[in-house]
């Protein structure tokens, strides 16, 4: 476990949604793996908010008793829904610590304001209400960039296989070895292998045959350079290395269906479209099983 992460929390966005339920049961597993505790988070936006589209309309009726009982119902289905969220956790995790609030805001500074004391943000692959929208517009693509933590969209349907392999992306441009070190902890705290994939080819390159042995042995070299480190901190992983001549997005995304969790890193430059890089963004709309973006380190 990092330093300071006792004082963290695993944050999961909830909106009522099927999706939102499946990330809090995955959420709850991870939460009890690392021995922390589970705070859920419902978000919507009202006329208090500074990030509310709609704040002129709002305003009119916010003040009428049109508007005060338009506002407490939107609490209270908020407060069912996590409530329900919380069921779900606690089915997964017995006896797992589990905090939950109703947030006014705009889903996605709620979601980035919080991260700031999360050890990972947790998101379903489709929202409604709050979250609405998660994949389909830039929500999900300013979290997973901007977020102070490591962001995991859960894909798939539960119940989610924790005996899998961890399937972790090798581009030390993206995230560091910020990529390496998350796939090694979850690994770890699973009793899995780690499947260390390094795509050789990107959109542009013709491979030649002559040229692929010295591409293999060049990978092989640069992943050691990687991999040591973790191999003796983490003795009793199995290490997996797929040195591959595909392009990255679309091998991660092929093999992402005999994995657990994909691990990607965000590349931390300015531009949330070029931080987030399209293997990220490939990923999080097309993958198999739950995604994780790591943030480069002072990116």
């Amino acid at each position: 476990m990092p330093d300071g992460a006792s004082d963290q929390t695993v944050l999961v966005g909830v909106d009522g949604s099927d999706s939102a339920t499946r990330a809090v049961t995955w959420a709850a597993r991870y939460a009890l793996d690392r021995r922390l505790p589970l705070r859920l988070v419902h978000a919507f936006a009202w006329p208090d908010s500074t990030f509310d589209p709609n704040a002129v309309l709002a305003r009119r009726v916010a003040h009428t008793s049109v508007g005060e009982q338009y506002r407490d119902d939107l609490i209270r289905h908020a407060e069912q829904d996590l409530a329900t969220a919380v069921a779900a956790a606690r089915e997964v995790a017995p006896g797992l610590e589990v905090h939950h609030e109703v947030v006014t805001g705009a889903p996605t500074e709620v979601l980035l304001a919080e991260s700031a004391q999360a050890l990972v943000t947790v998101v379903g692959s489709r929202g409604r209400g709050g979250f609405a929208g998660l994949l389909l517009g830039s929500v999900a693509v300013a979290v997973a960039t901007r977020a102070h933590c490591p962001v995991v969209v859960v894909r798939g349907e539960p119940p989610f296989r924790t005996d899998a392999p961890v399937l972790v992306g090798f581009d030390p441009a993206a995230s560091g070895d910020g990529a390496l070190d998350f796939a090694f902890d979850v690994a770890a705290a699973r009793w899995v292998p780690v499947e260390v994939l390094y795509a050789w080819r990107d959109e542009y390159s013709v491979p030649d045959a002559d040229d692929t042995g010295d591409v293999v042995e060049a990978g092989r070299s640069l992943l050691a350079e990687h991999l040591d480190a973790r191999r003796a901190r983490h003795p009793d992983v199995e290490v997996r290395e797929l040195i591959v001549s595909d392009r990255p997005a679309r091998a991660l995304i092929d093999r992402s269906a005999t994995a657990q969790l994909v691990v990607v890193g965000s590349r931390g430059r300015a531009g949330v479209a070029a931080a987030l890089g399209s293997v990220s963004h490939a990923l999080i709309h097309h993958a198999a099983c739950p995604v994780a973006v790591v943030p480069r380190a002072g990116g």
